[in-house]
C-alpha cells in the first residue's frame, strides 16, 4: 500500500527542486530553450515516483533530497555571494573597434510576433552603431531553423529606419556559435575577407571570439549591451539569479568546444 504523506512529501519536494532549477537557468546547461515553466510539475511528478520506490532504493531516495539540498545551497550561494561576478568577468571580451570587412551580428531568438528579444535587439543595434561609425559597409547575420522567427525582416526595418547604406547578408540556418563561426569563415573565404567585428552579448563574447578565431578569421570583439542583467557587478540579487545558468552555460560551452577541438591552440578545420 502507497504511503500517502511520503508521497506528498516526495512531490513537495520534487516542486522545490523544479522550481529552484527554473530560477537559476539550469536548463540552459543542456540547450533547452524551450517552455521552462513546468519544470516544478515534472519535479514534483518524479519526487512522488521517487517516494513511492521499495525499500530496497533507499539509497535512490538520499540521492533525492541530497539533490534537493545541493540546489537549495547552490541558490543562496548565488544570491548572497558574488559568485556571478567572478564567473561573468573571464567571459568578457571587449576590443576597441576598427576597420574590418564586415560586421557579424550573432543569432539570438526572434519572438514569434517578429519582434526581437531584448538579446537579439541589443546585438542588433551594436551592429548598426558599428555600421553607422564607419568600420564597416556590410552587415553580416545568421538566422536560426525553425520553428524560430525570423531576423532578416526586422533587420531590413531598422537599417531602412537608420538610413544606412549597408549590404546585408544573411547566413545559416545555425544551431549554434560553431555552425555561425564555420558559415561566416566560408563566406569570407570566397569573398577575400579577413576581418569581422563580432557583436554579441557580453557574457558571450569570449567563447564566440575564439571560435571565429578557431576558424581562421582576425576578429575584433565588440560585444553589445547587456539588456539582460547589470553586468559585471551584479549588485541586485534578482540579477544574479536570472545570470547564473546563462553564466554556467557560457563556461560549460568553452569546456565543450575546447574538448571537440572548435577553439583552443590547435583547433579542428573548419
Amino acid at each position: 500500500m502507497l504511503d500517502r504523506p511520503a508521497l506528498v512529501t516526495g512531490a513537495a519536494l520534487g516542486a522545490v527542486a523544479g522550481q529552484l532549477t527554473f530560477d537559476l537557468g539550469l536548463a540552459s546547461l543542456v540547450s533547452f530553450w524551450g517552455d521552462r515553466t513546468l519544470l516544478p510539475l515534472f519535479a514534483a511528478v518524479a519526487g512522488a515516483l521517487l517516494a513511492a520506490t521499495p525499500p530496497a532504493l533507499a539509497a535512490l531516495r538520499k540521492a533525492g533530497l541530497a539533490l534537493v539540498a545541493g540546489l537549495v545551497v547552490l541558490w543562496l550561494v548565488v544570491l548572497f555571494t558574488p559568485l556571478c561576478a567572478a564567473l561573468a568577468a573571464p567571459l568578457r571580451r571587449i576590443e576597441a573597434p576598427r576597420p574590418a570587412d564586415a560586421v557579424f551580428v550573432l543569432s539570438s531568438h526572434v519572438q514569434a510576433d517578429l519582434d526581437p528579444t531584448s538579446a537579439a535587439m541589443s546585438r542588433l543595434q551594436q551592429g548598426l552603431d558599428l555600421v553607422a561609425a564607419g568600420h564597416a559597409r556590410r552587415l553580416v547575420i545568421s538566422e536560426l531553423p525553425a520553428p524560430w522567427a525570423r531576423y532578416e525582416p526586422w533587420t531590413r526595418k531598422r537599417l531602412a529606419a537608420q538610413q544606412l547604406d549597408a549590404e546585408l547578408i544573411v547566413v545559416g540556418p545555425v544551431r549554434n556559435t560553431r555552425d555561425e563561426a564555420v558559415a561566416v569563415a566560408r563566406m569570407f573565404g570566397e569573398r577575400g575577407w579577413r576581418r569581422v567585428l563580432l557583436a554579441t552579448s557580453p557574457s558571450h563574447s569570449r567563447r564566440a571570439a575564439a571560435s571565429f578565431e578557431a576558424c581562421g578569421l582576425d576578429v575584433v570583439s565588440v560585444p553589445a549591451v547587456e539588456t539582460r542583467w547589470d553586468e559585471p557587478a551584479f549588485p541586485l540579487r534578482i540579477d544574479r539569479l536570472g545570470a547564473f545558468g546563462a553564466l554556467a552555460h557560457e563556461w560549460l560551452g568553452l569546456g565543450y568546444y575546447s574538448l571537440r577541438g572548435w577553439i583552443g591552440d590547435r583547433p579542428r578545420p573548419c
